[in-house]
C-alpha cells in the first residue's frame, strides 16, 4: 500500500543499462560513498538542484560570435597593432618627424661632484 504523506512526492527514475549515459549514472550511484552523501535520493536531489541553479547562469554567459564577427575583430586588432608599431618606429628611428617629447629636467650637480680638471682644460680650449 502506498503512503499518503502530503509532504512527500514520489517519482521513479528508470535507467536502461543499454544506454551508455544511464549505465554511467547507475555505476556512479552504486559507488556513492556513504560518508559524503546521505542517500541516493539526496544525491539526485542535490544534482538536480545544482543543475537548476546554474542553468540560467550558463545561458547568459554563452555569448557566441559568428565567424564574420571574429574576422572583423582580428582585422581591428591587427590594424591597432600595426598603428602602434608604426608610431613606435617613427618615434624611435625618426625623432624629428614626431612631436618633441617633454624635456626631462636636468640633474642638479651635487657638492660631491667636481668637474674633471682635464675635461675643463679641453673645454676651455674650444673657445
Amino acid at each position: 500500500m502506498a503512503r499518503s504523506d502530503e509532504n512527500t512526492v514520489f517519482c521513479s527514475f528508470r535507467m536502461y543499462l543499454s544506454n551508455p549515459q544511464h549505465l554511467r549514472i547507475a555505476k556512479a550511484l552504486k559507488q556513492l560513498e556513504r560518508d559524503k552523501t546521505k542517500s541516493k535520493n539526496q544525491f539526485i536531489a542535490d544534482a538536480v538542484e545544482y543543475y537548476l541553479d546554474h542553468q540560467d547562469a550558463t545561458k547568459n554567459d554563452q555569448d557566441y560570435i559568428t565567424r564574420s564577427e571574429l574576422e572583423r575583430m582580428k582585422l581591428e586588432l591587427r590594424e591597432e597593432i600595426l598603428t602602434t608599431l608604426r608610431l613606435e618606429f617613427m618615434r624611435t628611428y625618426h625623432p624629428y618627424a614626431m612631436a618633441p617629447l617633454p624635456e626631462q629636467p636636468m640633474r642638479e650637480q651635487t657638492k660631491e661632484e667636481k668637474p674633471d680638471d682635464t675635461l675643463m682644460d679641453l673645454v676651455s680650449d674650444w673657445d
